[in-house]
């Protein structure tokens, strides 16, 4: 785990990656934010096609990574994650 960032007046969560490492690299898997107040955490989804990054809840995301369209370019509508066509 790698300590990424502290709340700022524009980013108000912790922000950290899990990943593993040989000792002299660490390769990010996750990123999540915590919030400061409540220490609910995040998951930070980086791969989205549009629309800027998908902040999910842990819940949330652990629906979405199971569904069929999650490991190809994507993004969220309404809460909702759209296979992005290209269109």
């Amino acid at each position: 785990m790698l300590y990424n960032g502290r709340p700022t007046k524009d980013l108000n969560y912790y922000w950290v990656q899990v990943g593993y490492g040989n000792g002299g690299m660490m390769r990010t898997i996750f990123h999540f934010y915590i919030q400061p107040k409540t220490f609910e955490v995040f998951y930070v989804d980086l791969a989205t096609s549009r629309g800027g990054l998908g902040v999910l809840s842990l819940n949330k995301w652990r629906q979405l990574r199971n569904t069929p369209g999650w490991n190809k370019a994507h993004y969220y509508e309404y809460g909702k994650l759209v296979v992005d066509r290209g269109e």
